[in-house]
């Protein structure tokens, strides 16, 4: 169990990064959407669609690379052979991220008219450009500190850049520069960042000088080897979102991407769990064979873990949608409310494996099964959102996102359960869905009936979900006191914070030893 919490106390690390970073973007973001309006916020959407088909193009599976082969031979304390892997890394990421900046620069007038079809921002799309080199470096930094272990120096960048970004976003916008300010304060943060990060390899990381067992280029081939069926896995799976967003352009309005776009700012409390979970979950499976028994349990407990905190922030944002959507813009963005809710139901299979299946079947090397699931998500959405799109436009969007991943899913899972013998706790999972959906319909029903509207139902609801969540889930047996202790070893890394934590798993172990 001494891995599981390690591994735990890492993803607390990258949470609180996360939430601080988060916190000071969804400022920067909300003032941007509001002075933009819903028009113009949705042309700004629309510009970064190529841009990110190039960040996810420039990765090339070096990333997931990095990450496995900085935790393997740390692990297996190869230190020349790590120095190698990271030197490497930075250097192949920053020449293919400079071409691929090259390439927008050159093309996007061609890509402004003849796949945005809005020749007029032309010249905004070769401005974006620029934040291509920027944001390959940031990325290859990122994937080195996880490999290490340096969740610290993972959350120093992420809010370094949240911090810069938001600045930047806020005075540019504030002087009068619009969209080029937007654009300008991302080429500005992606690049310091991605400076800064090297200078913090250099400084705390310090790889070491030693013998070495392969050449760069050998050291290259082996990365490509490995990460490439991943990345390729990967593309696939964003094929399907820049399928979905490329029909987005030709049969959507500005303004209703634009409100598609303010919704998808509020999907981050997700993102404050799933994405520290997913980081630290890939190094820690990497280091287990495919019949090592701790590995099961390691699986299941990150099911649930993930579970009981992912699947009630997504019930909660989809009970207080209305009044958020309703307090924070209080003009313009008539349809976001509705959007956000349903994007949020992609989130709804987390108790089913979610971001643990992937990372399992990465972390024991099968990458060729991610790129198998891929595949057949893209083969399943492309014509599903083909058809949904043009019909109903943003809501067939989503629904193509929501329905085609689960054959993924279907593929992943069979196979963990088949080569690798585990399996999701079906009856932990279900435990948790029941939680979530009695404190849905309770806030619900108070919502409804009192006929609460902004700041008061933002309040109302959200106190009324949290009071019978944290009631169901011991008087439902979700949670065992190993689980509270476990719980309680994560916090303690909380700082100040940690007492309000201890204090509600006080509360949920009195109630949990009750019912026991």
């Amino acid at each position: 169990m001494g891995l599981a919490k390690k591994s735990a106390s890492s993803s607390l690390i990258l949470m609180i990064g996360q939430i601080i970073s988060t916190v000071i973007m969804a400022v920067a973001s909300i003032f941007l959407a509001r002075k933009l309006g819903d028009e113009q916020y949705g042309v700004y959407a629309i510009i970064l669609i190529p841009v990110s088909i190039m960040f996810l193009i420039q990765d090339l599976g070096t990333s997931p690379a990095l990450t496995r082969f900085c935790a393997m031979y740390r692990h297996e304390d190869r230190q020349g052979d790590l120095r190698e892997v990271v030197r490497t890394g930075l250097i192949f990421v920053s020449l293919i991220s400079m071409a691929l900046s090259l390439v927008l620069y050159f093309l996007s007038g061609t890509i402004a008219s003849a796949f945005l079809h809005r020749s007029e921002i032309g010249g905004l799309l070769e401005a974006s450009s620029f934040m291509v080199l920027g944001s390959g470096l940031y990325g290859a930094i990122q994937s080195i500190f996880v490999g290490y272990e340096r969740m610290g120096l993972r959350s120093v960048i992420d809010v370094f850049y949240s911090i810069i970004r938001s600045a930047l976003v806020i005075s540019l916008l504030l002087i009068g520069l619009g969209t080029w300010g937007a654009l300008l304060s991302l080429i500005i943060a992606y690049t310091m960042t991605g400076f800064l990060g090297v200078l913090l390899i250099i400084v705390f990381i310090k790889p070491s000088r030693g013998p070495r067992s392969q050449n760069s280029l050998h050291t290259l081939r082996l990365m490509l080897a490995y990460g490439f069926p991943s990345y390729v896995g990967s593309f696939l799976t964003g094929g399907l979102s820049y399928w979905c967003n490329s029909l987005m352009t030709v049969y959507v309005s500005n303004v209703l991407i634009g409100n598609y776009s303010a919704a998808l700012n509020f999907i981050v409390p997700i993102s404050f769990v799933l994405v520290p979970i997913g980081t630290t979950l890939f190094p820690l499976f990497s280091k287990f064979n495919k019949n090592d028994p701790q590995l099961r349990m390691v699986f299941k407990k990150s099911v649930k873990y993930a579970s009981l905190i992912v699947l009630p922030v997504m019930a909660l944002l989809i009970l207080i949608s209305g009044p958020l959507i309703q307090v924070v813009f209080p003009r313009g963005y008539t349809d976001a409310a509705f959007y956000l809710s349903l994007y949020l139901l992609t989130y709804a299979f987390e108790g089913l494996g979610g971001t643990s299946l992937a990372n399992i079947i990465m972390g024991v090397g099968e990458t060729r099964i991610v790129l198998w699931s891929s595949a057949a998500t893209l083969l399943l959405g492309a014509p599903l959102a083909l058809i949904l799109i043009p019909r109903f436009q943003i809501v067939g969007l989503v629904a193509s996102l929501i329905i085609a991943p689960r054959l993924g899913w279907l593929i992943q899972y069979m196979w963990v359960r088949r080569v690798i013998g585990v399996s999701v706790d079906w009856v932990s999972s279900a435990r948790i869905y029941i939680c979530c959906v009695i404190s849905f319909v309770s806030g619900y029903l108070v919502l409804s009936l009192l006929h609460l509207s902004g700041w008061i139902a933002l309040i109302s609801g959200s106190v009324v979900f949290l009071v019978f969540y944290l009631v169901a889930l011991p008087l439902s047996r979700t949670l065992s006191k190993d689980d509270i202790i476990n719980f309680r070893d994560m916090a303690k890394i909380m700082g100040p914070l940690s007492l309000f934590f201890d204090f509600i798993l006080s509360l949920l172990q009195h109630l949990t030893m009750a019912v026991q």
